[in-house]
């Protein structure tokens, strides 16, 4: 691992912020609040959007699944039928959906795990 070296650079950063801070009647105080009570009424609301969203999906959701599990169904039976000839079910769009719930999914984990 590299050393670190200290040059005239770092002594004054560290100089500057080894004063002391600068009288501000208790403004930086307030402003870190508002932050930290913004930051939870934030997470608070995008939880309910998020639960409120997934309770009016359920049931295009469970249609979805469904639907999915139909196709599965059809495509299998199709090529145990046609033996290595594959065929391909007209009209199907439920992968599409498929990948883009899920994308929406794995995006709402990452914005509450921030």
């Amino acid at each position: 691992m590299a050393e670190f070296k200290e040059d005239i650079a770092d002594r004054k950063l560290r100089n500057m912020f080894a004063r002391a801070p600068l009288a501000d009647n208790g403004f930086s105080e307030r402003v870190v609040q508002r932050v930290r009570r913004n930051e939870w009424q934030r997470k608070v609301l995008m939880s309910l959007a998020i639960l409120l969203g997934g309770f009016f999906a359920a049931g295009p959701i469970a249609q979805l699944l469904a639907m999915s599990a139909g196709i599965v169904m059809k495509v299998t039976n199709n090529v145990v039928q046609t033996g290595d000839s594959f065929v391909a079910v007209q009209g199907s769009f439920a992968l599409p959906l498929l990948v883009s719930l899920f994308l929406m999914v794995a995006i709402a984990v990452r914005l509450l795990e921030d």
